[in-house]
């Protein structure tokens, strides 16, 4: 019986733990240890909420999902 290293499980040790659990918001790939977020998700562990449309690229996204939009934009996804 193998005793694993931090953050790897199963019979071989060869599946690794994702980190947070992806905060629930997304599923792990416990091979390759990462985490495959829900569409409304993105992040090494799904800790982020997604901006519509990426703000077009004239804002900074925030971390509740909402658009800061640059000078002369507007809108939910600016």
């Amino acid at each position: 019986v193998c005793k694993c290293r931090s953050n790897f499980f199963g019979e071989s040790c060869s599946l690794k733990k994702c980190d947070k659990d992806c905060l629930n918001r997304g599923v792990c790939d416990y091979f390759m240890g990462k985490c495959k977020c829900l569409e409304k998700y993105e992040g090494n562990y799904c800790q982020k909420v997604k901006c519509p449309k990426n703000c077009s690229n004239n804002g900074i996204c925030n971390e509740n999902g909402t658009c800061s939009c640059n000078k002369n934009f507007v809108g939910e996804d600016c």
